[in-house]
């Protein structure tokens, strides 16, 4: 798991949000840390510290360990990855 400040300049992410083994971390920057407290991307979506999740019509999902959600609002599944690329859910 990666520890407060841990560089994951490997994976070549963009700043967002994930779930990894059931805790919310932030990106920034190439930098993870334990998600403060809730957080709203840039299309108006709310993401909560426990992975709950309010899109900005009002539909609800939960973030499961695997996903990233970007600042824009969109998934990348990484669940997904077996030998292929990332896929990317569209919300």
């Amino acid at each position: 798991m990666p520890k407060k400040g841990k560089r994951l300049e490997s994976r070549g992410m963009e700043s967002g949000v994930f779930m990894q083994e059931g805790k919310m971390m932030t990106m920034k920057d190439g930098t993870t840390q334990l998600m403060a407290g809730p957080m709203t991307m840039n299309n108006g979506t709310k993401v909560m510290t426990d992975g709950s999740v309010t899109m900005a019509d009002g539909k609800t999902m939960m973030l499961h360990n695997g996903q990233y959600m970007r600042l824009d609002g969109s998934i990348i599944d990484h669940g997904s990855m077996k030998g292929k690329g990332m896929t990317k859910r569209s919300m």
